[in-house]
């Protein structure tokens, strides 16, 4: 198989866990305490804009004092939504070290939003490794070589299990009960 082939046969992360794995910044400003005030602090701020300036100053004062307060809501809203992702992509259920040997590469998505893949085989099974595009392009990871990286496991309300690989610049340091 030519990896350009395998980039289609392996699961990629769901698209909420690779944004905040890889902006552990803006996961961990969503998942705090601070960020839950910030946001209420905001949609305050616009039901009030909305309320109190609007109402009286334009002719549709009160529809227009309405969709602020809707857009309050959706934000707050919106920000709790992606609150409980980040908190989800930030807690993963277990985390282990893998050592794997290179098998291809690959590289999925469009334009800027390309995700380099490395493909390791481990035990007959292919699977993608979200990588960095200079590790990705390290001549050292040819075919053949060993990579190891770190493994996180999600488990879902359904019982199903979600696999994200962290990059490398972040991976789990080596430890007793890490695959190594």
């Amino acid at each position: 198989m030519e990896p350009t082939e395998l980039a289609t046969n392996f699961s990629r992360v769901p698209a909420d866990i690779h944004f905040f794995i890889n902006h552990p910044i803006i996961a961990k400003a969503l998942d705090s305490r601070l960020g839950l005030f910030f946001a209420l602090v905001v949609s305050l701020a616009l039901a009030y804009v909305g309320a109190r300036f609007l109402a009286r100053r334009t002719r549709r004062g009160r529809l227009l004092a309405v969709a602020f307060a809707f857009a309050a809501i959706g934000f707050f809203s919106g920000f709790r939504v992606a609150s409980s992702s980040a908190s989800f992509a930030r807690n993963p259920t277990s985390a282990t070290i893998i050592a794997a040997i290179v098998h291809g590469k690959a590289i999925t998505g469009p334009f800027f939003a390309r995700t380099h893949y490395l493909i390791v085989k481990i035990e007959n099974d292919l699977h993608g490794v979200a990588t960095t595009r200079a590790i990705w392009e390290d001549p050292s990871k040819k075919p053949g070589a060993t990579f190891d990286y770190s493994l996180y496991t999600y488990a879902t309300s359904h019982g199903d299990l979600m696999y994200r690989f962290l990059n490398p610049p972040r991976k789990l340091p080596p430890a007793r009960g890490n695959l190594q």
